[in-house]
């Protein structure tokens, strides 16, 4: 009979603790990178909700701005102000373009620019609860308004975002 020595001893392999160990180890930095991967989806799909909405409300802002600005006039008894679903009518100098009329319809800012169809400015996947003009001119001086605007993701009915401005007519 012979005795086991040293060097049967040291065979090359793992052992069943090492096995299990690493066998956990690997589990667990597993689930840590799962966890993680699906924080960022979750961050993801939330941003990804909340940025359209955002990024219409300024393009139509900076829509309606720019068209104020560039307006003769406003057409005063066309318009209507200091209401959640407001109009504002301007005169502008091209005859295709006069009158510009902004407004707020099923739930989207349309322009109408002359005889022509209202557009929408904003797209199906926001909607716009508030479009408000207000009339902030003083007798002698350029007339000037306020417009506010309020929106929400058509998806997510979460906490709307909101967009306050003024602007005045170059004159």
């Amino acid at each position: 009979m012979s005795v086991p020595s040293a060097t049967t001893r040291n065979r090359p392999g793992f052992t069943l603790i090492e096995f299990i160990l690493y066998t956990g180890l690997t589990a667990i930095i597993l689930v840590s990178l799962l966890r993680s991967m699906l924080a960022v989806l979750e961050a993801r799909e939330k941003l990804s909700t909340i940025h359209p909405p955002q990024e219409e409300l300024r393009f139509a802002a900076q829509r309606i701005t720019t068209t104020i600005r560039n307006a003769l006039d406003i057409n005063v008894s066309a318009s209507l102000f200091n209401a959640d679903a407001g109009t504002l009518s301007l005169s502008m100098s091209g005859s295709a373009m006069n009158p510009t009329i902004f407004s707020l319809a099923n739930g989207a800012i349309t322009i109408k620019n002359g005889a022509a169809s209202a557009l929408p400015l904003t797209s199906p996947q926001v909607v716009v609860d508030q479009l408000r003009f207000e009339n902030l001119s003083a007798p002698n001086a350029p007339a000037m308004l306020k417009l506010r605007l309020r929106a929400y993701a058509a998806t997510d009915a979460g906490d709307p975002l909101s967009l306050e401005t003024s602007v005045s007519l170059r004159q």
